[in-house]
């Protein structure tokens, strides 16, 4: 996964003190909940750039790639549907990296997604959801919408007629939470947000189905910043690891605020339009 740097990137970064960018990323979690997450990347991107990223986060995903689309938002992490949605629109965005997480063992920049219900429900199969309520993320979210209805698809159900009742959650939490609470049967979610939440409530939750593998987060700029800047703020993410620190001494990636990535990867935008491999 190593990356070659021209001279101009690897000699060190242009300052431009006085410049500044704003990022986003979907609403998989409340705003301040992400904000949090996301301050010490952020503030180590402008120890190695001089740009300085204000956070804004939106309350929908939809808005989120609008204001990706629209150019308002000039750096963002969107996820593998938002990404493809952004790409086929012809939205004026960059690739640069991909999220790497930990799943088990291994780093990953793919995950799985999740269709769960209660242990004590008594269902042990998505069939059994037949006739009963079911939430999803919003219609954006791969694992949360796009995931389950391409499920839907290949065994021919409607949704509409399927389940007595679906819902739009906003969010993976409250998926979750919902589930949790029995205000639904069953939900889509993805695996970092279950294992997040299994630490929470307790092992009180049971996968029924689980998705192929899903390309992680990809990491874009719009196409108003500037190469040589796109250049290095790639070559930034691309040598954080988990113990990459500010100058501050704060962690860049601290599982502690909720962040899921252990570091990240160079892929290219056909590992989310069906062209890459997830093995590398």
């Amino acid at each position: 996964m190593a990356l070659i740097l021209s001279a101009s990137v690897a000699a060190g970064p242009a300052r431009a003190a006085t410049k500044t960018l704003i990022f986003s990323t979907a609403p998989w979690a409340p705003a301040d909940s992400l904000k949090k997450m996301y301050r010490p990347l952020l503030d180590y991107v402008e120890e190695k750039t001089g740009v300085h990223f204000d956070i804004v986060i939106f309350p929908t995903y939809d808005d989120f790639i609008k204001e990706v689309q629209g150019g308002y938002v000039q750096f963002a992490a969107v996820n593998g549907a938002s990404f493809v949605r952004l790409w086929r629109e012809g939205a004026d965005v960059r690739y640069l990296t991909t999220s790497l997480r930990q799943y088990g063992a291994k780093q990953r920049d793919f995950y799985t997604g999740y269709i769960i219900v209660r242990k004590d429900s008594g269902i042990n199969s998505f069939m059994e959801l037949q006739g009963k309520k079911f939430a999803f993320v919003d219609d954006t979210s791969t694992s949360g919408y796009k995931m389950p209805m391409q499920y839907m698809d290949e065994l021919k159900l409607d949704p509409k007629v399927f389940f007595k009742k679906f819902f739009y959650m906003g969010d993976h939490d409250e998926v979750i939470k919902a589930v949790r609470n029995r205000a639904v049967d069953g939900g889509a979610t993805w695996e970092v947000s279950y294992d997040m939440n299994v630490q929470k409530y307790g092992n009180i939750f049971k996968i029924i189905y689980k998705s192929p593998p899903v390309p992680n987060d990809a990491w874009v700029v719009g196409n108003k910043v500037s190469k040589e800047l796109g250049e290095q703020i790639a070559a930034t993410l691309l040598e954080i690891n988990n113990i990459t620190a500010t100058k501050s001494g704060r962690y860049v990636l601290d599982p502690e605020l909720g962040v899921t990535e252990v570091g990240f990867s160079k892929r290219s935008p056909q590992f989310y339009l069906g062209g890459g491999t997830p093995e590398k």
